[in-house]
């Protein structure tokens, strides 16, 4: 954390200058340098405001967690079933992930779903 500052003041003040140099300047890894110059590319925000902040601000930005990945909803098997009688695994994958995807959400693997269709089936 104690970096954090130096490496964002060289991204604001010399932009020319290249990850790998500033990271030998800094004595970090060049990775590191890349995430930061990547994140104040796709701020809305002027990357010289960040010039005044402080440690603990810097370290929120850059280094705090961004969300965990939106998850996926389990379809009820058996209504999915009752719509579409005696049809495959994939058929019936493909009637939910279109009927998720018209909900605008996000519909599992054709994988995960059939692993969890079959430990459905395997309950009952």
């Amino acid at each position: 954390m104690d970096r954090i500052q130096p490496i964002v003041a060289l991204l604001v003040e010399r932009p020319q200058w290249s990850s790998a140099r500033i990271a030998r300047h800094v004595e970090c890894d060049p990775r590191r340098v890349r995430r930061y110059r990547r994140l104040l590319a796709e701020t809305d925000v002027e990357p010289a405001a960040f010039l005044d902040c402080n440690v603990a601000t810097l370290d929120l930005f850059f280094n705090g967690r961004r969300g965990a990945p939106p998850r996926r909803r389990v379809p009820s098997f058996a209504e999915l079933e009752r719509e579409h009688p005696g049809a495959s695994g994939r058929s019936l994958w493909r009637a939910y992930a279109a009927k998720a995807s018209k909900k605008g959400e996000l519909p599992m693997s054709y994988s995960q779903f059939l692993r969890r269709w079959k430990a459905e089936h395997e309950r009952q």
